[in-house]
């Protein structure tokens, strides 16, 4: 929008130095070219019966080339956010560019002529709105006259001249007046077309919600036209029919087959929609079974509805339509479950009781009559439910059973009450309320079970469990003595331990020492038989001394605790090899596959086994064969498998599973072990908790197995 600057202006000129407006009537007018206004006049009507919307570009091009001005526009006040204006709705000529423009309402040559209400001819008005001159083009004369819509003038159209040195006269003035009316005609017909628009435009929108809405609806719908034919429907009916309803081409419903309840066929001719149709009138109360194309029914309850103009003519209808398969076979299954629950009433052989709140007997299962004997049920009926417990310990209890139930909750309790006959009983009582489909409690159920015959076991079982009680605390006596005993035994097994450790080493020590010196120092003189004698307690003598200490070494491991702890295989297997010289010779290759996996296992008792397995594997090879033994690890479920495997002689399958047991040998004429080793092995893997196996081929050396749990993440 062009500003004004009102001060600097009103002190250069006045509005008076610029209106010239008085010498319209005193300039001659030129000769009136009515072919041209003839011509216009059938462009501008052309153009209000086929393009109306461009009616007030049309009247401008025809002011500039009826008037020879050089520019031409109309403007019409309005509210630019919270300023009034004059738009320039329509531009021509040199002034073309600046369609839509704006000039302030309060200050300019447009406001002068609506605030007077009259023709306004001025000369250089920029003298006096030099705002103007940021239009870059010079005006000479402006000639400007006010339109009007029902009486109240609205805005102006204008004829300018830059350079034309004819002067504007009273034809000019004739001319843009009688424009003038076509303008306000023109503005009539654009606001007409602008409601219209607008009117149809919310027309749209309204009938686009409707159809959203419809369409968003969860159950079927579907709309019909006067004649019947299908015009609309949703997914909804899609998912019910089982099928794609065609528009205009499917008649009074969407189902692909339609039956009465009975199974009978329904003429969709005189279904519910073509009867709301033809009696244009709501139709309620009916039910349906859609059979789909796939064969698939569902029950359904149509809500036919007819839709009327505002004049009231018939239009079509809308029905709503409701899937109740659900709903039904819930019915179904309610009745269904009356019958069972009757039916469990008359199974059960608990005495099932209905009470009023106020604790009124009101009904009483059959078989409840029979377990408490009653013999006319007229006679109790309505007695206080509290009172059968009056005689009894357990009254404070049913009555506290009995509030329970009335504030939400399930009160329980066992008590005494003898039958209407008089037996006497003992009953396992439920109180529990009853209610309603809006949750309010209106009665009171109580369920009384016979516990009589359990009571009565009960009190047997007491009777044993104290007797067994009794029991328990004599052999708990009995344990503890003979335990007492076991740990004096375990002692007398350590010393006589260590008895074989110092009694019998002592001698069998000078044997050997004797025998040695006997080998060592009468060699010379001796006879082959005497030396091979000495060869032979010299070598009874160690296996003695292993034998000795294998057995002690077998009595610590079954005996002594083994705490576990994190090992690193690696580290740990390289220790022993170290420090066992027989493992570091030239003669001996052992390899291991890095990284081992580290295992939850006792220190001292895993150096017993790889030792031990070591020793075996490098032992027990074939003549002039060099002892070669791989270690390696495999991680699997939360153990892992230490393999030590070798090149030596093998195993017999047979065996294979003897060669844990103690003292077993393969060979027992051979002196190469005491046959402990193994079983030493075996003992100490189960110890901490792990197992061991063997696989081997004679000939082919053997792979051992010794599984234990896995240290990962610890």
């Amino acid at each position: 929008m062009l500003q004004p600057t009102l001060q600097s202006a009103c002190r250069m000129n006045t509005l008076e130095d610029i209106d010239i407006t008085s010498e319209l009537s005193s300039r001659s007018a030129r000769e009136p070219d009515f072919k041209a206004e003839n011509e216009a006049l059938v462009k501008i009507v052309r153009a209000l019966e086929t393009a109306p919307e461009t009616i007030l570009q049309v009247l401008v091009d025809t002011a500039l080339s009826l008037c020879d001005a050089d520019s031409a526009g109309i403007s019409i006040e309005e509210m630019d956010g919270e300023n009034e204006v004059f738009r320039w709705h329509a531009t021509a000529g040199v002034f073309a560019p600046f369609k839509g423009g704006t000039l302030p309402r309060r200050f300019s040559p447009c406001g002068v002529v609506l605030d007077r209400n009259e023709v306004h001819l001025m000369e250089d008005p920029e003298r006096f709105y030099p705002y103007i001159a940021n239009l870059k083009t010079p005006i000479r004369e402006v000639l400007l006259t006010p339109f009007y819509r029902q009486g109240v003038a609205i805005g102006t159209i204008w004829i300018i001249s830059h350079t034309n040195p004819r002067p504007f006269d009273k034809e000019d003035l004739r001319v843009i007046e009688t424009l003038a009316r076509f303008v306000a005609a023109g503005t009539s017909v654009l606001s007409d077309i602008s409601v219209r628009k607008t009117a149809e435009i919310q027309l749209r929108a309204l009938e686009q919600k409707q159809a959203a809405l419809l369409t968003a609806l969860p159950v079927a719908c579907y709309t019909l036209d006067e004649n019947g034919f299908v015009s609309f429907y949703n997914e909804a009916a899609v998912q019910l029919f089982g099928r794609q309803p065609e528009i205009g081409r499917d008649r009074w419903c969407c189902a692909h087959e339609l039956n009465y309840l009975d199974g009978t066929p329904v003429d969709k001719a005189t279904c519910a929609t073509a009867v709301a149709l033809s009696e244009q009138r709501s139709i309620r109360g009916l039910e349906a079974m859609v059979i789909r194309p796939d064969g698939s029914r569902r029950w359904i309850v149509p809500h036919p509805d007819p839709l009327f103009d505002a004049s009231g003519k018939l239009i079509g209808l809308i029905n709503v339509v409701f899937d109740v398969t659900e709903q039904r076979a819930a019915e179904m299954t309610v009745r269904e479950n009356a019958a069972y629950l009757e039916s469990i009433m008359g199974a059960t052989t608990d005495c099932v009781k209905v009470l009023e709140l106020d604790g009124r007997l009101k009904w009483m299962s059959e078989n409840g009559k029979v377990v408490m004997e009653v013999c006319d049920f007229s006679s109790i009926k309505d007695k206080i439910w509290q009172d059968f417990w009056a005689d009894s310990p357990t009254h404070l209890e049913a009555v506290a059973a009995l509030k329970t139930a009335l504030e939400g909750g399930a009160g329980r309790f066992r008590g005494f009450c003898p039958t209407c006959a008089g037996t006497a009983k003992w009953w396992d009582v439920i109180v529990t309320p009853i209610r309603d489909a809006n949750q309010k409690i209106v009665n009171i159920l109580s369920v009384s079970r016979d516990i009589t015959a359990m009571r009565q076991t009960e009190e047997a079982l007491r009777s044993s469990e104290s007797l067994l009680a009794q029991q328990n605390r004599n052999l708990e006596q009995r344990v503890a003595e003979r335990t007492a005993t076991i740990d004096a035994k375990f002692k007398e097994l350590e010393a006589f331990s260590y008895s074989i450790s110092h009694d019998l080493r002592a001698p069998l020590r000078a044997m050997q020492s004797y025998a040695q010196l006997l080998a060592d120092e009468f060699a010379a003189v001796a006879s082959e038989e005497a030396r091979d004698y000495s060869r032979r307690i010299i070598t009874a003598s160690d296996r003695m001394d292993r034998l000795i200490s294998d057995v002690l070494v077998i009595s610590r491991v079954a005996q002594n605790e083994t705490p576990l702890e994190r090992i690193a295989l690696g580290s740990f297997i390289s220790g022993i090899v170290e420090t066992y010289p027989q493992f570091t010779t030239q003669q001996t290759e052992i390899n291991v596959t890095v990284p081992l996996h580290a295992v939850r296992a006792n220190p001292a008792l895993l150096t017993q086994c790889v030792s031990n397995l070591l020793s075996n594997a490098i032992k027990f090879v074939p003549a002039g064969t060099k002892p070669k033994v791989k270690i390696w690890t495999e991680a699997t479920h939360g153990r892992v498998n230490l393999f030590i495997q070798d090149n030596g002689i093998g195993i017999p399958a047979a065996a294979q599973q003897k060669i844990f047991d103690i003292f077993y040998q393969i060979t027992p004429n051979k002196e190469e072990g005491t046959g402990i080793g193994l079983a030493v092995v075996r003992k100490a893997v189960e110890r901490m908790g792990g197992s061991i196996k063997v696989e081997s081929t004679p000939g082919n050396g053997c792979t051992f197995c010794v599984e234990l749990e896995s240290a990962a993440g610890i």
